[in-house]
């Protein structure tokens, strides 16, 4: 059985992550249109066409997310307006080949040392992951993308 101590922050295996101590947030929102703050040619157009903001249902479903990691790690999470600078950032994407995707990425208004997590999610035919079911595949990627962002990665990389 898995054990967790307030020494656990699953962030901390992306050595890019702030250091938190024990009672810091992770803050989050919701992108109302495509990041200002893009590097120049960021991403070449790749994965950020299409762009649509979260429904209120995926608004919710990422807010019981957040609150389900809580409830098993030290982790805190505070959701923030819009424009606001914070740690990771929600929007749907037209994506061919994927159903959604963590883009992690350095900001000059940011923490050098310190990424923001765009998570952009499938809102196309085929690979339509907007479903908010708890259990469906829309919620199981919205949690996938989620662990990236907080630094867990695949078994295999």
């Amino acid at each position: 059985m898995l054990k967790l101590n307030p020494q656990d922050y699953l962030y901390l295996l992306d050595p890019t992550w702030k250091l938190y101590s024990n009672g810091q947030t992770i803050s989050y929102s919701f992108l109302n249109g495509l990041p200002g703050d893009y590097p120049p040619n960021f991403l070449q157009g790749a994965y950020l066409n299409g762009f649509a903001p979260f429904t209120a249902a995926q608004r919710a479903a990422t807010r019981k997310i957040f609150d389900l990691i809580e409830s098993i790690t030290t982790l805190r999470f505070a959701e923030v307006s819009p424009g606001t600078v914070c740690d990771i950032r929600f929007g749907n994407t037209a994506q061919t080949n994927t159903g959604g995707v963590n883009i992690p990425f350095r900001s000059s208004a940011n923490d050098p040392l310190h990424p923001i997590n765009d998570i952009y999610i499938s809102n196309t035919t085929g690979f339509d992951n907007t479903g908010t079911t708890l259990g469906g595949y829309g919620f199981a990627t919205l949690i996938h993308e989620i662990g990236h962002a907080l630094g867990l990665k695949h078994p295999h990389d």
